[in-house]
């Protein structure tokens, strides 16, 4: 008989079959000199966005499975330090030329949310998926849709975010959002941390207040913890407000 568990257990194997197919098809409409259709390319990137999400998310709850500091700073160092900031630091130095990727990104010209606004966040990441430990694990099923999410507000936000790219005066320097460390940006902080933080942090939080509406027994420090350091981010990130230098954190190719 059809089981709905079952399929949502498939659902990586599906996923994997699926981009490969789609992958084949876009090589060859590549070659035959067309572009691939924007349909099928958000479907690949879902698929992408889909298992990495899922990877991440199984890595995650292993981590958990530490003591909590130790959990908690690795899952920074493998969110942050390494898929963030470490990739997109490659990323401009091998493809864009980058000299001083660090001061690209963190430097004077850059505001206060891109400096530190996901170091918080993936601090509350990593607590969540500590927080989590004290519920039934999050299904396959629900980490596809939060995927689905993610996806679709990824495509949103950086199609919004097209505005604020390529509008310097004449003679300044420009910026682009379509450069590696750019497209890279917001398929990670716009697509993947938005279904990771509906699969940790979001959930224990609301676990946590119906465990204790209901009167069961409930360990509420994490939950504690990741309201504290939202409000340590709020502090930070109010008491730090600058905007952004497009053109120096997404700089457009020189020529």
């Amino acid at each position: 008989m059809f089981n709905l568990a079952d399929l949502s257990g498939a659902t990586g194997t599906i996923s994997v079959v699926i981009l490969i197919v789609l992958i084949a098809i876009a090589c060859v409409v590549n070659r035959k000199g067309r572009r691939v259709p924007r349909l099928m390319a958000d479907v690949m990137l879902f698929m992408i966005m889909y298992l990495v999400v899922k990877l991440l998310h199984g890595l995650l709850l292993w981590i958990a499975t530490l003591p909590w500091l130790a959990a908690i700073l690795l899952s920074v160092v493998v969110l942050y330090a390494v898929l963030l900031r470490g990739a997109m630091n490659f990323l401009a130095s091998a493809l864009e030329g980058c000299d001083n990727p660090r001061a690209r990104f963190t430097g004077e010209g850059s505001s206060a949310g891109y400096r530190y606004g996901n170091f918080f966040l993936s601090v509350m990441v990593g607590i969540g998926a500590l927080g989590m430990a004290n519920f039934a694990p999050i299904g396959e099923l629900w980490v596809f849709i939060s995927t689905v999410i993610g996806c679709v507000f990824c495509l949103i936000a950086h199609a919004a975010d097209k505005h604020n790219y390529g509008n310097e005066p004449a003679g300044q320097p420009r910026s682009s959002d379509d450069t590696p460390t750019k497209l890279y940006h917001d398929f990670m902080t716009q697509g993947v941390f938005v279904a990771l933080h509906l699969t940790t942090w979001v959930p224990t939080l609301l676990f946590t207040v119906w465990a204790i509406m209901t009167g069961q027994p409930v360990d509420y420090l994490p939950a504690v913890a990741i309201i504290i350091t939202a409000l340590i981010m709020a502090v930070v990130l109010a008491a730090k407000h600058d905007d952004i230098d497009y053109a120096k954190v997404h700089p457009a190719p020189t020529k």
